[in-house]
């Protein structure tokens, strides 16, 4: 796991997501789904089970474990750098806009002189979007720095990392110097982008993120039947606490029964005795 000590590097940059380590966290997610999945079993009152609430959660626990472990199939195109709208987007009326990944830590003091530069920019250049990731405490986006970097072959080890067209630029000096330089930059990709010049995607590393996304299908399968485990573990237990719910309506309204029959047989006796 990447681990960031706030100074501007991270402590362990070898992180190697091998099928071990795969397995591992497919392990530790299946099971926090199934623990929440018995609490919640074991918590709902009885009159409000539904065993549509058992497919529902198998659906959470798919969603959930597909979206921790594989990085997100949503957020695929957006977080692909071999994909074009990795480094650009439109605006409604088709204006080029410029993304800029910006990585970054609250305890790091060249992040701290980047945060209001790129606040700036961002208000004063339309097409500018930054996209924002903090590495403190967050080995998600720590972990998408380090294979991104590994992915366009730059070392990514510290922070501030500045993601965009193509390039990385990794530390921020000053205003005067770091940003002046950086707005150059975005201003030039925009211009050639909205001039049509023709935008060369990055050769791509094998071990980067996309190609991990995709030889990680082979994960899908398991997850889905653990999925689906869970769905008829909770299916059943709904079902089973709904028959015990219903098991004692029914020996209650049987109590009642019994008990007006008796409360009416003595009121008869009691009528009886008074003639």
């Amino acid at each position: 796991m990447l681990s960031y000590d706030g100074c501007g590097s991270f402590c362990d940059c070898s992180y190697e997501a091998t099928p071990q380590k795969k397995f591992r966290e497919a392990g530790q997610y299946v099971g926090l789904a199934g623990k929440v999945t018995r609490f919640a079993v074991r918590t709902i009152p009885a009159s409000t089970f539904q065993p549509r609430l058992g497919v529902t959660a198998a659906l959470m626990c798919l969603v959930a474990v597909c979206s921790m472990l594989l990085g997100g199939p949503v957020f695929a195109q957006t977080r692909d750098p071999g994909n074009l709208g990795f480094w650009f987007g439109e605006t409604s009326d088709g204006s080029p806009i410029v993304r800029l990944h910006y990585f970054h830590s609250p305890t790091c003091e060249h992040c701290k002189k980047a945060n209001p530069v790129l606040d700036d920019m961002e208000s004063r250049l339309p097409w500018l979007s930054v996209e924002r990731y903090s590495v403190l405490k967050n080995p998600a986006n720590a972990r998408f720095y380090h294979e991104l970097g590994r992915t366009l072959r730059v070392a990514t080890g510290s922070t501030p990392g500045f993601v965009f067209c193509g390039q990385v630029e990794i530390g921020f000096d000053s205003a005067a110097v770091s940003g002046r330089e950086l707005e150059r930059k975005l201003t030039q990709c925009h211009d050639a982008r909205v001039a049509g010049i023709p935008f060369e995607i990055p050769h791509l590393a094998v071990t980067g993120e996309p190609a991990r996304s995709r030889s990680n299908w082979w994960l899908i399968l398991p997850i889905i039947l653990a999925a689906g485990g869970f769905g008829v573990f909770a299916v059943a237990q709904l079902r089973a606490k709904r028959a015990e719910a219903d098991k004692a309506r029914i020996q209650a309204e049987r109590s009642a029964h019994r008990m007006e029959k008796k409360m009416a047989a003595r009121e008869r006796r009691r009528k009886g005795h008074k003639q």
